[in-house]
């Protein structure tokens, strides 16, 4: 049985729109989260995908500015995670199977 891990954050809102065209199907999820502390919080999302699945793209909308991320080889992306992390940033990192 899949169980995300318990969160600090609140989901406010969830909202899945798939469609299908021909063999293929986009799905956007759309959730809403709210830090009911002062602090900055760091937060794993888990979401169950096909094998053969990927991310097309990953925006974060963080008190009215978006965020749009962009594909990287895995190390890399996490060496840019780390150090946003460390100089006080707020990155997001996704990360596949």
């Amino acid at each position: 049985m899949f169980q995300e891990p318990r969160s600090r954050l609140n989901v406010t809102s969830l909202r899945i729109q798939s469609n299908i065209l021909n063999r293929f199907v986009r799905t956007r999820v759309l959730r809403n989260l709210k830090n009911p502390t002062e602090d900055f919080v760091e937060e794993t999302i888990l979401t169950l995908l096909p094998e053969e699945a990927l991310v097309s793209d990953l925006t974060l909308e963080i008190d009215g500015k978006k965020y749009v991320g962009k594909s990287e080889e895995k190390e890399t992306a996490w060496e840019i995670y780390i150090g946003g992390k460390n100089r006080g940033e707020l990155p997001a990192t996704v990360t596949m199977g």
